[in-house]
């Protein structure tokens, strides 16, 4: 009768290792993330009217630079709405919602 119940308790513990085991292999860890970093686009914005062209770029700069001759500092711009208007060669401009004012072009 002990090796009936011996191998009772060493079926019994088989099958829970088993479960364990089908448990453990059922829970896949998540596939790891790509490190791999995005390429970001390169864009050249362009505004022409009657014979001028001026870069975004160059419009973000007079814009700035306007921006600190007021006394204020660049890191302290959060967000930037631009309004070009190529009709009065004027550029103008909202910064964090609040302080606006105009640059020509």
């Amino acid at each position: 009768m002990a090796t009936k119940t011996t191998a009772k308790a060493e079926t019994a513990k088989k099958a829970a290792e088993k479960k364990v085991t089908e448990t453990k292999a059922a829970v896949k860890k998540p596939a790891a993330k790509r490190t791999a970093a995005k390429k970001e686009m390169k864009v050249n914005a362009y505004v022409e009217f009657c014979g001028k062209q001026v870069e975004e770029k160059a419009i973000i700069a007079d814009v700035k630079k306007a921006w600190t001759k007021s006394g204020k500092k660049i890191g302290d711009i959060k967000t930037m709405d631009l309004y070009i208007k190529p009709e009065e060669s004027a550029v103008y401009y909202v910064i964090n919602g609040t302080e606006s004012g105009s640059v020509a072009f």
